[in-house]
Formats: structure tokens, sequence, C-alpha cells
């Protein structure tokens, strides 16, 4: 229940500002920059939902020690 709140949240900000894409970064403290199954599933689902608020996912980029993942890059957007 906390997750799709936080993800209602998380659009609702982005629509009172008038936005039409978004991006999503965040790091691996492991310095693995691999997405893990809960980076993709976490990106679909958000390009999803975005997709029905008319808000482009731009990228979602994973950092790490000396390295980056990106989704865009890779095809998974």
């Amino acid at each position: 229940m906390r997750r799709s709140f936080l993800r209602a949240k998380f659009f609702c900000r982005r629509c009172a500002v008038g936005a039409v894409s978004f991006l999503l970064l965040h790091n691996h403290p492991s310095g693995d920059v691999t997405p893990s199954p809960e980076d993709k599933e976490l990106t679909k689902r958000l390009a999803m939902l975005g997709g029905m608020m008319q808000l482009c996912l731009t990228d979602h980029i994973i950092v790490g020690d000396s390295d980056f993942f990106s989704f865009r890059q890779a095809g998974l957007i």
C-alpha cells in the first residue's frame, strides 16, 4: 500500500509543476551498475504509469563506482 501511495505522490508532484517528462537516477553502493530485477520492474511500472499521465520517462540511470548504466542506452526504455 505504501508503494502505491509513493508512486501516486511522485506523479502528482510532476503534474503539479507541469512536467512533461521525468528521469530516474540512483546509485548502487556496491559499485555494480547491473540493474536488479527490482530496478527493471520499477522502471517498467513507472514508465507505464507515466505514459498514462502523459509523462515520458526519459531515462533511468544507475551510478556505480566508476561506471553507469542507462536503461535508454540499453534499449530498455
